[in-house]
């Protein structure tokens, strides 16, 4: 790790930074052996926010929610946007 300091120009390393082995070996095709894991109870307090997500769907839904005309073109709105950001 390379210390720096603030100079008037910016962060500028004390010394040059130097490639280690580590990167040269994920060149080589090393692969990486991070995992993560999740709780259970992590797991369950997901899954009780999505139930909870699907049943606001639903309620609006049936309510008429999304038939509103102010729903309809924020709802075209985002669909048009996310249209535009897609690559060619």
């Amino acid at each position: 790790m390379a210390i720096k300091e603030i100079l008037s120009g910016g962060l500028v390393p004390k010394e040059p930074v130097r490639k280690t082995g580590a990167s040269s070996d994920s060149a080589k095709g090393a692969k990486a052996s991070d995992r993560a894991q999740v709780s259970g109870e992590a797991r369950s307090l997901y899954e009780a926010d999505r139930s909870k997500k699907l049943d606001e769907i639903v309620n609006r839904l049936d309510s008429g929610y999304y038939d509103r005309q102010d729903v309809i073109e924020k709802i075209a709105e985002r669909i048009l946007k996310d249209f535009q950001n897609l690559p060619e």
